[in-house]
C-alpha cells in the first residue's frame, strides 16, 4: 500500500471503483529501477491508498515516483459513470419523477443502479429507457462541471443522494437539458463518447428497491461476444 503527497489516481468513492495503473521511476537510495502495478485505489478521509504489487526494485519513504493511470480502464469507468446519470434521468422521465437513487456501482465493465420504486420496471419501459438514453448519446452534449456551495447547488435543483454527507463546497455535474447532479466522479467530456448503452437486467434487491444493470461503450462488445458463444 502506497500513499503519495498528491496523485492523479481516482480513489474509490461515490460508487465508482478506483483507478488502475503504474508507479515507476528510479529510487534515490539505491538507484534501482522501480515498477509497481496498481490494482486499485481506496480513499479514506481524503487519504488515497494505492494498492499494488512491486514488480521491480524497492520503495522507501521520500522516494519520487512517476504515476501513470491506465487510461483505457479510466475511459471505461467514465462511460459507465456518465451513463448512470443518464439512466437516472431516463427513469425519472419514463417511470416517474419520484424515482430516487438508493445506491450504485460504477465499474470498468458495467454499471449497477439501485433505486426506490413501488414495483418493477416493465419490459416496455426498459426498452423506452434504453432508446431514450441512446438518443441522448447520439445527439451529444458537452458536460459542464462546476464547484459551488451546497446551498447554491440545491437552489439550482441538483440531485443529491439521500442520506449522503456533503461538504460545504460541492462539485456539480451538468448534462445540459438532461441531468444535474452532485458528483465527485470521473466523466466523459461529451456524452457521445459513451458510444452506446445496453440494459442487461432489472430485478428486485429488497422491499421497495429495484436494480438495473447495464453496460456501455467498448464493454458491450465483450458482452455480445459472450452472449453469441452461449
Amino acid at each position: 500500500q502506497v500513499i503519495l503527497d498528491h496523485t492523479p489516481f481516482y480513489g474509490e468513492s461515490g460508487g465508482q471503483v478506483g483507478d488502475q495503473g503504474l508507479l515507476s521511476g528510479a529510487t534515490e537510495k539505491n538507484n534501482q529501477e522501480l515498477l509497481i502495478t496498481i490494482a486499485g485505489v481506496n480513499k479514506t478521509k481524503n487519504i488515497f491508498i494505492h494498492n499494488g504489487l512491486i514488480k521491480k526494485g524497492k520503495l522507501s519513504i521520500g522516494d519520487s515516483v512517476n504515476c501513470r493511470v491506465d487510461h483505457i480502464s479510466r475511459r471505461q469507468a467514465q462511460a459507465h459513470h456518465t451513463s448512470t446519470h443518464l439512466l437516472q434521468a431516463a427513469l425519472k422521465q419514463i417511470v416517474g419523477p419520484d424515482i430516487n437513487q438508493a445506491g450504485s456501482l460504477v465499474d470498468f465493465d458495467r454499471l449497477r443502479f439501485d433505486f426506490h420504486a413501488a414495483g418493477p420496471v416493465t419490459p416496455k419501459q426498459l426498452e423506452q429507457i434504453e432508446e431514450l438514453i441512446n438518443s441522448w448519446i447520439n445527439k451529444g452534449s458537452t458536460l459542464e462541471t462546476n464547484q459551488m456551495s451546497l446551498e447554491e447547488a440545491k437552489e439550482a435543483g441538483a440531485l443529491a443522494m439521500f442520506g449522503e454527507k456533503y461538504d460545504d463546497v460541492v462539485r456539480v455535474v451538468n448534462i445540459p437539458g438532461i441531468s444535474l447532479e452532485l458528483c465527485g466522479g470521473t466523466h466523459v467530456k461529451n456524452i457521445s463518447d459513451i458510444g452506446c448503452l445496453k440494459i442487461v437486467s432489472e430485478s428486485s434487491v429488497a422491499a421497495g428497491i429495484r436494480r438495473i444493470e447495464a453496460i456501455a461503450g467498448p464493454a458491450i462488445l465483450s458482452y455480445l461476444n459472450e452472449r453469441d458463444k452461449v
